[in-house]
């Protein structure tokens, strides 16, 4: 209810049908009331994920006389200048496979 009716207010279908007649006179809620009933300023935030990755390394077959896997290095500022949000997946290994996966959610909540 967001007003104070008078006791003595008309029933509705008391009141005159005309639209050009002012409505009865209410008492205006305080802000206290106002602020006890309304639904408040809390941001309720709900962000859900589901991200399904699946993926398959079969029958795969190197042929050669010589394979070397090594490690793997990030030299002095390989990463310089980077700005953002990175995802890097780094494996070594032969007949892997790589998957990466990322969510970026933003919230702009409102200002009061």
């Amino acid at each position: 209810m967001l007003s104070r009716a008078e006791a003595s207010e008309p029933k509705l279908s008391d009141r005159s049908s005309d639209a050009g007649q002012a409505a009865t006179t209410t008492n205006p809620i305080s802000e206290n009331d106002l602020a006890g009933i309304s639904g408040g300023d809390a941001v309720l935030i709900d962000v859900q994920t589901k991200q399904n990755l699946t993926a398959t390394v079969k029958d795969n077959n190197i042929t050669a006389d010589s394979v070397e896997t090594g490690a793997i290095n990030f030299g002095n500022n390989a990463l310089n200048g980077f700005n953002g949000i990175g995802n890097f997946v780094i494996n070594t290994g032969n007949n892997n496979v790589l998957q990466g996966s990322l969510s970026v959610t933003i919230i702009n909540a409102p200002t009061p």
